[in-house]
């Protein structure tokens, strides 16, 4: 079967579908198996027929950084879906690298997947997600924006950023650093949208030395924030973080610097985790709503439903906590960066 999907450029499960007349397939990717089955002489064995008696098995989760609690809890959106359907999960972590990405793919195209939810690494992944759609496989694009041609789930990331920069505007902030992700990824493009959007309508000419792009890593946030406590003339007041794991790298480099939170530097994220709740302010997706979201989407899509791709944006919530409080005063981080800077000198 594996030598039939690959000769008509589909998966598994489609050529199962085909095979034994079950649900919905095209009449185009039809016809390329059946083709493809006279050219192969290929003949179900009875063993086969029966271990494909049960028409769905698994379903692909392709992501990275499988170990973020804020991954975790959209899997379990996911699964609370699936739970009471005998539907599996097959996780891929690409690891944040695009062959990865790839070869995770092949894996659930070889352990016959019925569909696939796909966490995009960054904009070039378009092309992972077209190959998907060739084959035939029911495909959901969850927690990104863009056109992919299928059915999407994601937050509104401009709106929670724009709302997040007000909130730190109310406290009184006005020098606020924004420590970005990648800048080929729609959702930190968004952020860098509503954030801009929120400074405009203050009245603040945004200060690019303020704005920078970045994976999303502790090491990452820890050497972004360096750089602004040691190179950064006019020192911001607050800093948002393009994720928890940005957050963490931040409040790593603060503690280094002997600067408190938020006495010293008030700090804000996006997507937070529950060790972070108590403390950090975040603006937070639904990502346990999001995963059972896309998961309902995919079964309609297995079951047959062939309507115009859909797209689902949900709000996001902000949970302001002690860190985002108002700097009195920069004193304390301008001493500080001096100490520091002649540290280095010597």
């Amino acid at each position: 079967m594996n030598d039939v999907a690959d000769r008509a450029g589909v998966s598994v499960f489609t050529v199962s579908r085909v095979v034994n007349n079950a649900g919905f397939v095209r009449d185009d990717t039809r016809q390329r198996v059946e083709t493809a089955i006279a050219e192969l002489g290929y003949v179900p064995s009875a063993v086969a027929r029966r271990l494909r008696s049960s028409q769905y098995h698994a379903i692909g989760l392709l992501m990275s950084d499988i170990s973020n609690p804020v991954w975790m809890a959209t899997i379990a959106g996911i699964q609370s879906y699936f739970s009471d359907k005998d539907i599996g999960l097959v996780l891929g972590n690409d690891r944040s690298d695009l062959d990865e990405e790839r070869r995770q793919l092949k894996i659930a195209f070889s352990q016959g997947v019925d569909g696939i939810i796909i966490i995009p690494l960054r904009d070039e992944s378009r092309a992972v997600v077209e190959e998907i759609v060739r084959r035939g496989v029911p495909c959901v694009v969850l927690a990104r924006s863009g056109d992919y041609g299928v059915d999407q789930v994601h937050a509104d990331y401009r709106a929670g950023a724009y709302t997040l920069t007000q909130h730190l505007l109310a406290e009184g902030h006005r020098r606020i650093a924004l420590l970005n992700g990648p800048r080929n990824l729609s959702v930190a493009r968004e952020r860098l949208s509503g954030y801009l959007a929120a400074l405009t309508e203050a009245g603040i000419l945004p200060d690019e030395s303020l704005i920078s792009w970045g994976p999303y890593t502790v090491a990452a946030g820890a050497e972004r924030a360096h750089e602004i406590l040691l190179t950064c003339p006019d020192l911001p007041t607050a800093l948002m973080a393009g994720n928890n794991s940005i957050a963490l790298g931040i409040l790593e480099a603060l503690g280094e610097h002997a600067l408190e939170v938020p006495d010293d530097m008030a700090v804000a994220c996006f997507s937070g985790t529950p060790t972070l709740y108590s403390f950090l302010t975040v603006m937070d997706a639904p990502h346990v709503e999001m995963g059972r979201l896309a998961a309902e989407m995919l079964y309609e899509r297995m079951q047959g439903y062939d309507g115009a791709p859909r797209v689902h944006v949900l709000p996001e919530e902000m949970r302001v906590r002690p860190s985002s409080s108002n700097v009195s005063t920069s004193s304390k981080l301008n001493s500080r960066r001096t100490w520091v800077l002649g540290r280095l000198d010597d």
